[in-house]
């Protein structure tokens, strides 16, 4: 997969890269990338970009984590906010809900005698069921349990969000500092040259050349030594075979002479007897 996004992102042009780097780092409205682009495109102020270093004015990545994780950590967080309060008012409430029923209470049976704890947990028909203790602690409970988990929640939604946000921000630093170079690299080869950077060129160019000069005399010397070991064990050889040639062809001519001689002499002889028969 790697090596297929890697394939994908170079055939992509220089200033679809830099398109692509702004999205990823939130910064398609920024003026820089709109001018960058723009010099890229259509291969104006090359000269003045060239003379500027890119690390320094290309803006810092803007990466955001995912969006909607992140409102859904603010509700939340603003759920969890409130929360907290509720029962502190939902107590204090039914304190109030149980003092005033209480109150009437005592107004019209003066000869009961009843504590307010009591009260407060029967009512006696004049606190409703909703405002008696337990139910309100119950309540206050169940709350409370609901902002632990919530804090919960929200500290591992944090959490993804700072890890995702970390990471996103490396990958984008790291491509800010490709980008700048490439984009440097575009840009000072197309500059003007001026008489400060000839010397530079021409240094530059020397010493080119000076590698260049030493690499063909280390390659002249091998060659040297390599074609000395092909002629010390080859001549040699070659001498020797010529010897056997010559020696050869040598023998061969003699008997064949021999055999020339041999077959004119039987030649003769037979021309002979022929003409002695014939008389």
């Amino acid at each position: 997969m790697d090596t297929n996004i890697n394939s994908a992102a170079s055939e992509l042009t220089l200033d679809q890269r830099l398109l692509n780097w702004a999205s990823f780092s939130s910064l398609e409205e920024s003026q820089i990338i709109q001018k960058l682009v723009a010099a890229i495109q259509e291969s104006r102020d090359l000269e003045f970009w060239g003379s500027i270093n890119i690390l320094d004015v290309l803006p810092q990545p803007r990466f955001q984590a995912n969006s909607g994780r992140e409102t859904f950590a603010r509700f939340i967080l603003s759920l969890r906010n409130v929360l907290v309060f509720v029962p502190v008012a939902l107590t204090w409430a039914a304190i109030s809900k149980a003092t005033s029923a209480f109150g009437t209470f005592s107004a019209q049976n003066q000869a009961t005698t009843v504590n307010f704890l009591s009260f407060w947990q029967n009512g006696y028909g004049y606190l409703s069921s909703f405002w008696h203790i337990d139910t309100v602690a119950q309540f206050d409970v169940f709350v409370v349990l609901g902002v632990i988990i919530l804090t919960l929640v929200l500290g591992r939604l944090n959490e993804t969000n700072d890890r995702e946000f970390t990471i996103g921000m490396n990958i984008a630093e790291e491509e800010r500092i490709a980008i700048a170079v490439e984009l440097q690299n575009y840009f000072h080869s197309r500059r003007r040259i001026t008489d400060k950077d000839v010397p530079v060129a021409v240094a530059t160019s020397v010493a080119g050349l000076r590698d260049m000069s030493r690499e063909m005399s280390n390659a002249m010397a091998d060659l040297r030594r390599v074609t000395a070991n092909l002629i010390n064990d080859t001549v040699p050889a070659v001498d020797h075979v010529g010897k056997e040639l010559t020696d050869l062809t040598k023998t061969s001519t003699e008997k064949i002479s021999d055999l020339v001689r041999t077959l004119s002499e039987g030649i003769s002889s037979a021309s002979k007897v022929l003409g002695d028969l014939s008389k």
